[in-house]
């Protein structure tokens, strides 16, 4: 079975069953996540919650218990990285494309905060003019 089809029988079989064996699945995801810079992967004794795949992406929501706290981990990726041939170039590209994205999305955010203060500025000035018309009035 190829690791998009287990993906999916994963994906169902946590919604279906209590405790079902996914033993193959994270065996065969953890080169993918730790190659994402999930150091670890999925540890034994992690509890996978859900598991979603669509065309475009995979996401994963596990639960860590350490030191009797839980750990909630949410990891999203594109579902190429479960058929490709080149894993580190695709996880490259995927790590360059976020961070492109990111950045042109704190541009955005930038610009927006700049507009902001072009127009805070702008009152400052008017008030800043009508507060020295004011002192300029009292030394008439």
């Amino acid at each position: 079975m190829d690791l998009v089809q287990l993906t999916k029988k994963v994906s169902n079989d946590l919604e279906v069953y209590k405790n079902p064996d996914i033993s193959e699945w994270v065996e065969r995801i953890n080169p993918i996540l730790k190659a994402l810079g999930y150091t670890h992967g999925i540890l034994p004794g992690d509890e996978i919650n859900s598991v979603h795949i669509t065309d475009a992406t995979v996401f994963i929501q596990n639960v860590c218990y350490q030191h009797g706290y839980a750990d909630y981990t949410s990891i999203t990726f594109p579902a190429i990285l479960l058929t490709t041939d080149n894993l580190e170039k695709e996880v490259l590209r995927y790590q360059l494309k976020n961070k492109l994205d990111n950045n042109e999305q704190r541009i955005l955010d930038i610009n927006i905060k700049i507009e902001h203060e072009i127009q805070t500025m702008a009152r400052l000035r008017e008030e800043i003019d009508e507060l020295k018309r004011a002192l300029w009035e009292l030394d008439q």
